[in-house]
């Protein structure tokens, strides 16, 4: 490998780490990264830490290049990769989320993407089939991810921060992370991956890119994601985005928005028998669930093979709970954009709008009272 993608002397890739108050999972995350095969010399680890109360800051240190320290709340993954990005020098920038450990050859892979494909915009990657939670939550939630991402290699609409990579010079013209209108954890990611794909960067999933999860699930965090977090703003994006000149390449696979509507209606014959007593309308409900895990056969296969009968069987309930989930999120998106219109910019970036800013999202400069320090390096961030 050599440093053809990037300025002499400098390294190739410059890996971005975002953390807040993760003690737990940042230094296996960071071990990870120092196993990784790609030599040590070709990249730089940025740690950014946004706001941390626990012992992040302390543990990371001793593994980064730099560490960016955020005083105050949490900004959100926007911000903290916007202010990594400010730091490094790759041309190649990788995002690696703190509950992540990258394979050894991740990053040799990432590298090697863009090396052979100069016109790649991003590239990303996928959880492995091996979580280390040993709960069923956080076995389906890892194992139907790993599942996706193996079927759906290639070209792909979207980008995906937690084990991504960008090209320095599209992620600049894109505006970077809209760090305004998402300041936590959302789709920010998927909403940059639109805007790469509208200035005619091609974006590539290349599962064999990967890493162990270490997040560990629970029943509220899966509601909190899929409704508030991702389900209700990136389908309201894609309605937003769906009405311009390319219709069609901002859905989900129809089959998912077919299980997700057949679940939901399934519920309110159910809500429907039990008030009506009518054994006929809860069999219909039935019925319709039938037809739902019948055509996610080959998904079950899946984590039979992975985990066995018994778990496939613990499962359905959660898969049926995830269309259910799905379904609603689209109506109240649905509700949204038709009662309100498209997401409306805040009374800050109207103020920047309407101030002749060139940039959208705006871009704004480092938050006030933020601390920088440095470790491990000579140059100051930019």
């Amino acid at each position: 490998m050599t440093r053809e993608l990037g300025q002499p002397g400098a390294p190739l890739l410059s890996v971005i780490v975002p953390v807040s108050d993760g003690e737990r999972v940042i230094g296996k995350c960071l071990a990870a990264l120092a196993a990784s095969d790609l030599p040590r010399t070709l990249w730089e680890l940025i740690v950014v830490d946004d706001g941390s109360l626990d012992t992040t800051a302390p543990l990371a240190a001793g593994w980064a290049d730099i560490l960016i320290r955020i005083p105050g709340p949490p900004h959100g993954p926007a911000y903290a990769r916007n202010r990594g990005v400010e730091a490094s020098v790759g041309s190649i920038i990788v995002f690696v989320d703190a509950d992540v450990c990258l394979h050894p050859d991740a990053l040799r892979r990432i590298a090697w993407a863009f090396a052979w494909r100069p016109e790649l915009g991003a590239v990303f990657g996928s959880y492995d089939a091996s979580p280390p939670e040993p709960d069923d939550l956080s076995q389906y939630r890892n194992l139907r991810h790993y599942y996706e991402h193996q079927h759906e290699a290639g070209p792909s609409e979207t980008f995906w921060a937690a084990i991504g990579a960008v090209r320095r010079e599209a992620f600049g013209r894109a505006g970077r992370f809209d760090e305004w209108h998402f300041p936590r954890p959302q789709i920010e990611d998927i909403e940059l991956g639109y805007r790469l794909r509208g200035l005619g960067y091609p974006i590539l999933l290349d599962p064999g890119i990967q890493g162990t999860h270490l997040k560990r699930w629970r029943l509220k965090g899966i509601v909190v994601a899929d409704m508030r977090d991702r389900g209700v703003p990136w389908i309201r994006l894609q309605l937003t985005l769906g009405s311009s000149d390319r219709p069609g390449t901002l859905l989900f696979r129809p089959s998912e928005w077919i299980n997700s509507g057949v679940v939901c209606l399934a519920v309110i014959l159910f809500v429907v028998a039990a008030l009506a007593r009518s054994v006929p309308i809860a069999a219909a409900g039935g019925v319709l669930i039938v037809g739902v895990l019948v055509s996610n056969r080959r998904l079950y296969r899946f984590f039979r093979r992975h985990r066995g009968t018994a778990f496939t069987l613990r499962i359905l309930p959660i898969h049926l709970l995830y269309y259910f989930l799905t379904g609603c999120a689209a109506a109240w998106a649905w509700c949204l954009y038709h009662l309100f219109g498209p997401p409306g910019p805040t009374p800050i970036i109207q103020a920047y709008a309407e101030s002749g800013m060139k940039s959208w999202p705006p871009l704004p400069a480092k938050a006030e009272g933020s601390s920088w320090l440095i470790s491990g390096a000579s140059r100051p961030p930019r």
